[in-house]
């Protein structure tokens, strides 16, 4: 299944959403505007590539079932209602050089299925710009850690680095600052998480880990500062 040059929006529910389809490419589309996701699928084999998520009810991008081998470059997504990009039980993905701005929730959360009760494995998470993310615009957090840029829990096998990471608030100076927290994390195992980058990139903690780590994981020399509203007050050079 090919989708290119489509604009889609405005509906009720996702703006496209795919249910046990093999091989599909979304590429230079515009998905904004509705109810539900911009777009949801229970798919294997797919190529999200070039295109434009935006200002959509739930998640830009989010899985529903099975969900596995999908590579994801180059892709806008902002204003989304609930979370940039969430996955729910999936399997050797590739998420590279995305602009995921102003997101009510993680600008990407990778969480196990409970329904399924199966765990997500085997991702790279490389080269993405995090920007305000954690955004109130969605309404209520289900918990306080929703409001980060990125959200890990119960991955094995996840190399996720040189991503930076900042707060901001509402285009035009308006709104709240978000996130509070920067990455959090809980419960991984065969993983790293290193090099990342920080600047001013959290209100209250730039990394949170909830523990519960398996064997063989390791989260070194990500860098970083918190964020304060009078950051931009340099001390006069002496």
């Amino acid at each position: 299944m090919f989708f290119e040059r489509c604009r889609i929006g405005d509906f009720t529910g996702d703006g496209i959403h795919l249910d046990r389809k093999w091989v599909f490419t979304i590429r230079h589309c515009q998905i904004a505007r509705n109810k539900g996701n911009g777009l949801a699928y229970r798919c294997w084999d797919g190529w999200i590539l070039d295109s434009w998520f935006s200002n959509n009810g739930q998640a830009g991008i989010s899985t529903f079932g099975e969900n596995a081998s999908v590579t994801m470059t180059g892709n806008r997504i902002e204003w989304n209602k609930r979370y940039g990009i969430l996955i729910k039980g999936g399997t050797h993905y590739n998420i590279t050089g995305n602009y995921i701005d102003r997101s009510s929730g993680p600008g990407l959360a990778i969480i196990p299925d409970k329904e399924r009760g199966t765990n997500s494995w085997a991702f790279t998470v490389t080269g993405n710009i995090f920007y305000r993310s954690g955004a109130p615009h969605g309404g209520p957090f289900a918990d306080q850690y929703q409001s980060c840029h990125l959200r890990l829990e119960e991955v094995d096998g996840i190399a996720c680095s040189c991503n930076s990471f900042d707060v901001g608030k509402d285009d035009g100076g308006k709104g709240d600052y978000s996130p509070d927290y920067g990455i959090v994390i809980r419960a991984l195992s065969n993983s790293i998480i290193k090099d990342n980058v920080l600047n001013l990139g959290a209100q209250k903690q730039l990394i949170v880990d909830l523990g519960e780590h398996g064997k063989e994981f390791i989260i070194k020399d990500n860098v970083g500062t918190l964020f304060t509203p009078d950051w931009w007050k340099k001390p006069a050079a002496k």
